[in-house]
């Protein structure tokens, strides 16, 4: 029976169950003998597979898979040669590809385990800050709280200093009112002085006057009497 190495290489064929879709393809073309591993040189990656089993098995084999692909796979390249070693056969490669899939299962599930911790630990953390935080911000709002406390109490006492100064200008409109009033009785006062003094006035002149009125007569009679005592005595 012919032995044939399969190479496919291309830029997805990893990760995407080509050894798994290979194994199918042979048990569905009833191969005895299959095996096959993934390959990786530089960037490329590569399925390498072997087969051994009757010839137009193998051929079909072969066709089907130059026309089929695992679902996500990106192929470049299908080379098949000869191969003259040993090929295990398709129960024993079933039993190797289910040991190596629960072995990675394994490593996978260790190094999610190593995740979850690493995110476990980053969680601890981030709530020890959230705690961190959460006292910062009861801090802050004590403080805002004494703050406002203050701004009441300066706010009381201003509604206070404003109450006084409402009282303070209510008593300066009572002395503007009482000054005011004082003034028209002071202003009333002097007229009333003053239309005193000018009706005294024009009375003492009115007594001066008649006076002085009385006075030249008096002197006038005085007058005539020397004059008629000169005309009796003979005095020229």
């Amino acid at each position: 029976m012919p032995k044939y190495r399969v190479t496919i290489t291309g830029s997805r064929v990893h990760n995407v169950a080509y050894r798994p879709f290979l194994l199918s393809v042979a048990e569905g073309f009833e191969i005895d003998r299959f095996f096959a591993k993934n390959i990786r040189k530089g960037n490329t990656g590569i399925v390498e597979a072997l087969i051994d089993g009757d010839e137009d098995k193998i051929e079909r084999f072969k066709e089907y898979i130059m026309e089929n692909f695992p679902e996500n796979a990106s192929v470049d390249d299908i080379a098949f040669s000869d191969y003259d070693g040993h090929v295990m056969s398709v129960e024993s490669f079933y039993r190797y590809l289910t040991a190596s899939q629960l072995s990675k299962i394994a490593g996978t599930g260790v190094s999610l385990l190593k995740i979850t911790e690493g995110i476990s630990k980053k969680q601890d953390m981030m709530l020890e800050k959230q705690d961190m935080m959460l006292e910062k911000q009861d801090s802050m709002l004590e403080k805002q709280d004494m703050m406002l406390e203050k701004q009441d109490m300066m706010l009381e006492k201003q509604d206070k200093m404003l109450e006084k100064q409402d009282k303070m200008l209510e008593k300066q409109d009572s002395m503007l009112e009482k000054q005011d009033s004082l003034k028209d009785v002071v202003e009333r006062g002097f007229r009333e002085l003053k239309e005193e003094h000018i009706k005294t006035r024009e009375m003492s002149m009115e007594i001066f006057r008649s006076e002085v009125q009385v006075l030249r007569e008096e002197i006038d009679s005085l007058r005539s009497s020397v004059e008629e005592i000169r005309k009796k005595v003979g005095i020229a």
